[in-house]
């Protein structure tokens, strides 16, 4: 990959980690506006209260799932192993990793991992040849 596209990947990362980070500080602004705003709870269903938490809960669960994946992928880039497929040792198409910065998957290992149970999933051995790789070289 060359080392305009790998910058460019790095900066939206970066952008898209600040505004994930900016996005769960509003909730809590919000959160903590509209806890201040009761002045009658009891008038307030409680089984609302705790959807609305349980869901607040989910979302940052999500949102700290994202910066956790985009940290690995800014790390992967300072360590030089940005790109490189987890499963297969393989790189990753530049296409694919502009589309989606926080894979860790050439398309193939997570075309397969899709496919396997999470129970038994398990990644190919580092180097591990592709399939596909191997039939298109039978020929020759």
């Amino acid at each position: 990959m060359n080392p305009r596209t790998l910058h460019q990947i790095e900066t939206s990362l970066a952008h898209a980690r600040e505004e994930l980070l900016r996005e769960s500080q509003a909730a809590e602004a919000d959160l903590a506006t509209l806890t201040e705003i009761r002045v009658e709870p009891e008038l307030i269903d409680r089984a609302q209260d705790e959807a609305l938490i349980s869901v607040l809960d989910r979302l940052d669960e999500r949102e700290r799932g994202e910066i956790a994946a985009i940290d690995a992928a800014l790390a992967r880039i300072r360590a030089g192993t940005f790109g490189t497929c987890l499963g297969c040792g393989e790189a990753i198409a530049v296409a694919r990793l502009q589309a989606q910065p926080t894979a860790t998957l050439c398309q193939e290992c997570a075309g397969a991992a899709r496919k396997t149970p999470p129970a038994r999933a398990s990644r190919p051995a580092r180097g591990a040849h592709h399939p596909a790789r191997e039939r298109r070289g039978a020929g020759r």
